[in-house]
């Protein structure tokens, strides 16, 4: 999933290049040991470094420093240009995102003083990228927008895809799933026309994970296993296992716990060793969520900070503020609230923070159920009437679904897709003067939010 890299659903990975890489890099170096032109000789330090990016991050830092010295030596501005993006690229890749951000502007600016439309979109690209690592969605669809109507100028199909696809994850993590299943139509009827067949895999595990986020459960079978099928058919180990860990929370949903736990251990054996640890730490928190929810609490505990420390040395905020939510939950399943208080707040603000609305709906609502808890209604009222707020903004309209369902055809027809009702509604409570009735309906309400929603924790895509 995450991608031109790996953003989850929204990079993936460069299989052509990796696997023409080593006679590329043979051939290029030969080739500056001989070179005599200083122009061309940055050219191929540039080639060197982009070769080098995915790979050895420290030596492909190493050729993007020696050809941007040598491109603003001769005054190239393209080869200046060229050797920023390198720098950027690789900075990202090392999850440095500032020095990511000012050596991509610094090649933004010049790609567009020459007037290359092409690598202005390919920085644009990156730059989106960069600020979806920084869990700042909605000025990555900004750079990825800007970037589509130049791909499409250069007639680029493949990566006017990309960034529809790129557009709907950020939609997703912010729980706008009306406008990512949009972009994920878009991007999967110009994938099917491409016949890209990576393409079409990620598109499916996205629009499985916003069925599964619905609640439409056998959609989300369909898609997700349709998924497993053609990565076992490819022996494509990552797609593999992030199937698996998808069908690994359609079975938690359902409570068929041994199977939820038998795919998600083979996932996780997959991404041991593979330069994946956004995944890897959303199959431990998973892992941690059945624990908690079989009353393996230690076990869970474990799981739990595993991932947070995954995600702490990513920097992965979304993730962070997953796992802490997490965390609060596992220790209100024990009745320990004060801890639970403090993770659950924690999250919350890094939730509110970086505008992850899934995230602030699931802690208002553990929250209210901690109070509840606690016997304190007043604040129990307080954050249950912030989560269902949330929860109807979140709520998608069945006439949004059926315009889209008929705008773009796939091989299903999705005319079943709905959002649950609300089991639990309080449009009453603000009527009410009296307090002591208020605690009670209350009360009532946390209940049932606690038995529905609490100990049966959603959101286990990305």
């Amino acid at each position: 999933m995450p991608v031109k890299i790996v953003f989850f659903f929204l990079i993936c990975f460069t299989t052509l290049k990796l696997q023409a890489q080593d006679k590329t890099l043979d051939s290029l170096k030969n080739a500056l040991e001989k070179v005599q032109d200083e122009n061309q000789k940055v050219v191929i330090l540039n080639r060197l470094a982009s070769q080098l990016q995915d790979t050895d991050a420290k030596t492909s830092m190493k050729y993007a420093t020696s050809a941007l010295e040598l491109a603003k030596k001769l005054t190239y501005p393209e080869g200046t240009a060229n050797a920023y993006r390198n720098l950027g690229e690789v900075y990202l890749i090392e999850n440095n995102h500032k020095e990511a951000l000012y050596y991509l502007q610094e090649a933004l600016k010049i790609y567009k003083d020459i007037g290359d439309d092409l690598r202005i979109a390919y920085t644009l690209d990156a730059l989106g990228r960069t600020k979806y690592a920084q869990s700042e969605y909605k000025n990555a669809i900004t750079f990825f927008e800007e970037a589509i109507p130049l791909f499409k100028r250069v007639n680029e199909p493949s990566d006017i895809a990309q960034a529809l696809l790129n557009i709907g994850v950020n939609h997703y993590f912010l729980a706008n799933y009306e406008k990512a299943l949009d972009f994920y139509f878009q991007c999967l009827k110009l994938s099917e026309a491409q016949q890209d067949a990576d393409k079409i895999l990620l598109v499916l595990n996205n629009i499985g994970a916003v069925y599964k986020k619905l609640g439409n459960m056998d959609k989300a079978l369909i898609h997700f296993q349709r998924v497993l099928k053609m990565s076992e058919a490819n022996q494509d180990k990552p797609s593999i296992a992030q199937a698996l860990t998808n069908l690994g929370a359609v079975y938690e949903d359902n409570n068929q716990f041994a199977e939820a736990k038998q795919a998600y251990q083979k996932a996780l054996n997959l991404y041991e060793n593979s330069k994946l640890p956004q995944n890897e730490a959303k199959v431990l928190n998973n892992l941690g969520d059945l624990a908690r929810k079989q009353g393996y609490y230690d076990q869970a505990i474990d799981y739990h900070a595993q991932s947070l420390k995954i995600k702490e040395a990513l920097n992965d905020k979304r993730g962070i503020a997953f796992s802490l939510v997490s965390m609060g939950d596992l220790y209100l399943a024990q009745k320990n609230n004060e801890q639970a208080l403090v993770y659950l707040k924690r999250g919350l603000r890094m939730a509110s923070l970086i505008g992850a609305r899934d995230s602030q709906k699931d802690a208002y609502q553990s929250l209210a159920a901690t109070y509840s808890q606690m016997n304190n209604h007043a604040q129990a009222y307080n954050y249950l009437k912030r989560h269902l707020e949330i929860k109807d903004s979140l709520a998608l309209s069945e006439t949004g679904i059926a315009d889209l369902q008929a705008k773009f055809q796939t091989n299903q027809r999705e005319k079943d897709l709905k959002i649950k009702n609300q089991e639990q509604e309080i449009i009453d409570l603000k009527k009410t003067q009296q307090y002591l009735w208020l605690a009670g309906i209350i009360t009532l309400a946390i209940l049932l939010l606690m038995t529905g929603f609490v100990l049966v924790r959603k959101g286990k895509l990305s």
